[in-house]
């Protein structure tokens, strides 16, 4: 059975929201974060982050959370979209690393550069030694960092294999891994696509396919943490991959092959 689908005057109204909090949120960075300490500023994004979810029609659903964190985390992730940024930092907030494209997005773009983002132009291979410098220094200062190791997105239903550069810094600044699987739910429960930003979909139309929907559920699915230290970035690599594998109940078919081709492996 389909779920049904949200009325046109509900997903113009929760557009109109959206671009609202998005301009309240850029306000936040501006006036609020240059006074506060970065405990406070986590509450604001977290805060606001349920703020945004729920006025795209979108429910966050924290699975295993841990009651206390530890000073210095990699949060490690799956991708499926554009909105992945905001249900983490619903849960966790902290600093994303994300492509540098992200920073030329309409408002989007504004405000999660606000909020300390860390780019990486991975076209580039000389820079991951850039980007690995900064992630050490964000978790040495105690502050949380997330990763979408997969380096691109899919639609949810399978998980690629882990690129193993940006688990460097978390070796050398002994940081603790929480690899967490997202998956996004329709309005009667079942997994949905509706939230993929894959391929050459535009942003306005993942935005609309969003707001399209009756309603939505996001699951941030917690696995065990894992202690980076005295380990190596392959070994990480791998066992957060199978880690949030099993979490989100992917076989061994639903994750791809292993394959040594690409310079952020």
């Amino acid at each position: 059975m389909t779920a049904r689908k949200a009325a046109f005057p509900m997903r113009v109204f929760r557009l109109a929201h959206m671009a609202g909090l998005l301009v309240k949120g850029l306000s936040i960075c501006k006036y609020r974060f240059p006074r506060q300490t970065t405990e406070e500023r986590n509450g604001e994004i977290r805060r606001w982050s349920i703020q945004l979810l729920r006025a795209a029609g979108m429910q966050v659903r924290p699975v295993g959370a841990p009651d206390q964190w530890p000073g210095r985390t990699m949060i490690v992730s799956n991708h499926i979209s554009w909105i992945d940024v905001f249900a983490v930092l619903a849960v966790a907030p902290g600093v994303f690393v994300a492509k540098s494209e992200i920073r030329d997005w309409p408002l989007v773009g504004r405000l999660v550069t606000a909020v300390d983002t860390l780019y990486l132009a991975r076209e580039k291979k000389s820079d991951v030694l850039r980007m690995n410098q900064s992630i050490v220094a964000t978790l040495e200062a105690g502050r949380r960092v997330a990763i979408c190791p997969e380096g691109t997105t899919t639609w949810g239903d399978e998980l690629l294999r882990f690129h193993a550069a940006l688990f460097q810094p978390a070796i050398q600044a002994s940081a603790t891994l929480h690899p967490i699987g997202l998956r996004y739910l329709d309005a009667s429960g079942r997994s949905t696509r509706a939230a993929g930003y894959v391929g050459e979909m535009s942003l306005l139309g993942s935005i609309w396919r969003i707001v399209s929907e009756k309603a939505m559920v996001v699951e941030v699915r917690f696995a065990p943490p894992v202690d980076a230290a005295g380990s190596d970035r392959r070994t990480l690599a791998r066992l957060t991959e199978q880690l949030i594998g099993e979490v989100l109940g992917f076989a061994g078919s639903q994750r791809a092959p292993e394959t040594s081709a690409d310079p952020l492996v």
